[in-house]
């Protein structure tokens, strides 16, 4: 089976349980988070792999955030922050696009230093906290390593 045919009955597949929306991840656009929802609505499914969740500081010293699709791989930097549509100017744009994730979601914060160095940073832990109390609120599942593994 081609991958066309392989992508073409798993979208037949996902229409037939009920799947309002299918998304697909490449190196081009490894986000659909971006994509417009009508007021209120949320994804219907948790992603495959869960949702990554990044940090960093801009040059300007604010935190910048980029909130992508979960895949088998790791990304690399320029991914990360090239991911224009995904990436987020500060907290309050992080917890709006958290607001349409599914209910039972998986979000993962893991900047791995050994692959990245320190590229990408946490920002303050109350920040971190304020993440992790919107993610409760919503039914999310939030997973950021503990303060001491944080570098902070």
């Amino acid at each position: 089976m081609t991958f066309v045919q392989t992508v073409s009955v798993v979208m037949i597949v996902a229409v037939a349980i009920g799947c309002h929306r299918v998304h697909t991840i490449s190196d081009s656009q490894p986000c659909g988070l971006h994509v417009q929802l009508p007021p209120g609505e949320r994804f219907a499914r948790p992603a495959f792999k869960g949702v990554e969740l990044y940090s960093w500081t801009s040059t300007s010293g604010d935190f910048r955030f980029a909130l992508l699709w979960g895949t088998n791989r790791e990304k690399t930097v320029e991914q990360i922050k090239g991911a224009i549509p995904c990436t987020l100017a500060d907290v309050a744009a992080v917890k709006a696009r958290l607001s349409r994730l599914a209910k039972g979601e998986q979000v993962f914060w893991w900047h791995r230093p050994n692959t990245y160095g320190s590229r990408f940073t946490y920002p303050p832990s109350d920040v971190v906290e304020a993440v992790r109390t919107h993610c409760a609120a919503l039914g999310i599942a939030f997973h950021v390593p503990p303060l001491d593994d944080r570098g902070q």
